[in-house]
Parts: structure tokens; sequence; C-alpha cells
């Protein structure tokens, strides 16, 4: 039973983009988020069950005699795969200490420009660099333009750029993608997860503001020229690498999404959204299966 979440994860790596994809915006991120939560949950936990076996198995160990006075029971599970599962938490454990670090000192900043003390949700920041961004904390947030961004927009393609940004902050889209990373880190196999879900929440945020402003070609000319202002002061200092910003978040796609007439409400897909119901439950089952042969094993 320990193995069976550790092989669900494999599952839910392998479909989790097809869900992202079929699943309605509006709530898709929400739903892929819930489910990797639940599936990095008993990854994590299979982890400790190993390696709490790989614990009780040294506590065996003698130096001469190998395992001496150790149940049969605890002799069967394989000593390699224990130690694998063992580092695996090492390792993860790190990982999750770093990004813990990083995402405590990104609300602590978020928090700070959130209770400064501008009128309105928006500061203004003399930057030649074109961008905009929402900004959430603990208690709220800001949102962040600069000058190099409002001189590329005109005064309507500024008001979509900030509703889209609006809809971040109303939709809590932060603390998704921090939960989509705490996954990824705990989970190798979800490495793709924080992709998904930013895709998801700006495809939601899109359609938030195309909704408010009533203009959708609006708001695709506004991501467009932004998107190319970025892409140009990107090639003007090339030393900063990465990917044109063109590309960056999927703005072609999301531009011919929001070009086309808007999305009508549909139904999560039956057979997607019950296998990965169906893979959940049984990671879970399997969990809670194995919790207990683990504790009847260290108990003799």
């Amino acid at each position: 039973m320990v193995w069976l979440p550790l092989l669900g994860n494999i599952v839910m790596a392998a479909g989790l983009p097809a869900l992202a994809r079929q699943l309605p915006h509006r709530r898709g991120y929400a739903a892929v988020t819930t489910v990797s939560v639940l599936g990095a949950s008993c990854w994590l936990w299979s982890l400790v069950l190993l390696a709490a076996v790989l614990a009780d198995r040294l506590a065996y160990l003698d130096s001469s005699s190998g395992l001496v006075g150790a149940p049969a029971a605890l002799r069967t599970v394989p000593l390699l795969l224990t130690v694998i599962a063992a580092g695996v938490l090492l390792v993860t454990m790190i990982r999750t200490s770093l990004l813990g670090a990083r995402h405590i000192r990104e609300l602590v900043h978020a928090e700070r420009l959130a209770r400064l003390p501008f009128a309105g949700d928006v500061i203004d920041l003399p930057d030649a660099d074109p961008r905009a961004c929402a900004v959430g904390g603990l208690t709220g947030g800001r949102i962040a333009i600069t000058s190099g961004l409002r001189r590329c927009l005109t005064e309507d393609e500024q008001a979509a750029v900030l509703a889209h940004e609006r809809a971040h902050l109303a939709g809590g889209h932060h603390w998704y993608r921090m939960v989509a990373a705490w996954c990824g880190a705990v989970c190798p196999l979800l490495h793709r997860l924080p992709g998904l879900v930013e895709q998801s929440c700006e495809r939601a945020a899109d359609e938030a503001a195309a909704l408010a402003i009533g203009d959708r070609r609006l708001l695709a000319r506004a991501l467009g020229k932004a998107a190319l202002a970025a892409a140009r002061a990107q090639q003007q200092t090339p030393a900063s690498g990465g990917s044109p910003a063109f590309l960056h978040g999927g703005v072609p796609d999301r531009m011919a999404a929001l070009l086309e007439t808007p999305p009508a409400l549909t139904r999560a897909p039956v057979l997607s959204a019950t296998t990965c119901v169906a893979t959940v439950v049984v990671m879970v089952v399997a969990a809670v299966h194995a919790s207990i042969d683990c504790l009847a094993l260290l108990q003799h």
C-alpha cells in the first residue's frame, strides 16, 4: 500500500496537463491545485513511512551480524528502497525549507507594499522597464505599474491591464501559485504544476478583466503591446537572458483566446475528472492503510 501513493502521482503528473486544459478557467486552477495538494501530501507521507521503517531497521543493526532480533516483517521491506526514500525525504525537506524562506520574504515585502500610505490600489513606479504586476500579501495587495509601461499604452489599454491585475488580487492567485510551487518542491513528478497553475490563473484573470471592461479586443491589444514592449526592452539588455517576454505567460495563446467569443460555462470533463478523483481516493486510502500497517510493524 505504501507504494500506491507514489505510483498514483505518476498518473497525476501525466494527466494534470490535459485536465488543466479541459477545466473551465474560472476555477480550473483551484481544482488542479487541490488535487495536487492531496497527491503531494500522500507522496510525502509515503516517504515518511518508508523513512520510519529504515530508522527502525537501523535500531536493530549490529556491526558484526547485521539485523539482530528484527521482526520478520521488517526484513521484508527492501532496504535499498527505504534508503532511497529517506534520501528523497531529506532533499524534499531542504527544498521546501528554502522555498518557505523565499515565500516568507515575498509575503513580508508584499505586506509592506500593501500598507504604504498611497491612495488607491495602484502604485506608479518611475522605471523605464515596461512592467505591471499584482503584489498580494497577507491582508491585502497592491498593483505596481511602471512609467515605462504607461508610456506604451493608451489610457484605455492601461485600464485593461489594471483590470487584469485586479482580477489576480481578487482571486487570490498568489496563494495558488505558492501552493503549486510547494507541491512541485515536495513531489518532483509535479514539477509542471506551477506552470499549469500560472497559465490557468492568467486565463482566469483575462476573462474576468474582459468582463469588467466589456471589451475583449482592447485587453488583447493591451497584452500584446505590453509584451512587445517588454521584449524590446529585453533585447536592449541581453545580459538578462531568459525567453522573450512576448512568450512569457503564453501571451500569444491568451490573445487568441480573447479574440474569440467568450467561452461558455461548461462542466468539467467527466472522464478526466473521474480518473483524477479515483486516483486521489486510491492514494488517500492506500496512505491510511499503509499508516496502519507501518504502526503495527513498528510496535513489534
